[in-house]
């Protein structure tokens, strides 16, 4: 014999429940959210408050978080004047004076640099010179070894953006690619450093000064 159908009847309780699991349910689905796009929001927020800029770019990719890889905008009345921000150092932020802050383009110019070590290094005998890293961008905040070099003091990005101009002028007159700069950062290490300009479309030679290294 087939038992008679029960009717499905929520009541009070029931509905109490069911509306607290989805509302818990859509809290954590925020909160993670949040969590997993937090350095691209928090970067869009800080965008959002530089006056000035149009075109804003941020550039990242899926990963354990959204992970942003570079920040790319304009600057309003200059039709050439593409300021690009690179990782590492962009979950510091833009505005809250991050100790360092990556360039990888400004206007006109592009940036490279390549470090340098000395095995056994000593005051008499420099010995044989390692490259250890190669970069796309130059470190221009506060603590960053090029900071001396600026016509300026760059807190922030707000710093980049308001003294655009000048600092496309003194980048100007950095080495370039046929010469390079070399700064002496600690015992034993040196960094080459230079500016191309955009768009020359031709491989990137190595330093003259550790010519086989490359």
């Amino acid at each position: 014999m087939i038992p008679p159908r029960r009717s499905f009847q929520m009541t009070a309780v029931g509905t109490m429940k069911l509306v607290a699991f989805l509302g818990l349910a859509l809290g954590a689905s925020r909160l993670l959210h949040g969590t997993y796009y937090e350095e691209y929001i928090r970067l869009q927020s800080q965008l959002d408050r530089i006056d000035g800029i149009t075109g804003i770019e941020i550039r990242s990719e899926d990963d354990i978080t959204y992970e942003v890889h570079s920040v790319r905008f304009c600057i309003g009345g200059h039709p050439d004047a593409v300021v690009i921000f690179d990782e590492p150092d962009l979950d510091a932020g833009l505005l809250d004076r991050p100790r360092h802050l990556y360039i990888r383009r400004l206007g006109p110019w592009e940036f490279h640099q390549a470090r340098y070590g000395r095995v056994g290094a000593s005051p008499d005998r420099p010995g044989p010179a390692t490259l250890l890293a190669v970069s796309s961008a130059i470190d221009v905040g506060p603590r960053g070894p090029f900071a001396a070099m600026l016509p300026c003091r760059i807190e922030n990005a707000k710093d980049v953006v308001a003294n655009y101009d000048s600092l496309v002028k003194t980048f100007a007159s950095w080495p370039d690619e046929t010469t390079w700069g070399v700064l002496d950062e600690s015992p034993g290490i040196q960094t080459a450093f230079c500016r191309t300009s955009i768009g020359t479309g031709r491989p990137l030679p190595s330093p003259p000064q550790f010519p086989r290294l490359w």
